[in-house]
């Protein structure tokens, strides 16, 4: 990924990014969690 811009668009690009891992990461958690004892 080219980063493009100033530092501060950038640093909101990365942010946006590490977000979005972020909640794919805790849809696979509440898919598993769900799966395994219906806690959700």
């Amino acid at each position: 990924m080219k980063w493009e811009g100033n530092r501060e668009s950038s640093y909101n690009a990365l942010s946006v990014r590490l977000e979005l891992q972020a909640d794919c990461f805790a849809g696979v958690w509440a898919n598993r969690a769900q799966s395994a004892r219906q806690i959700l």
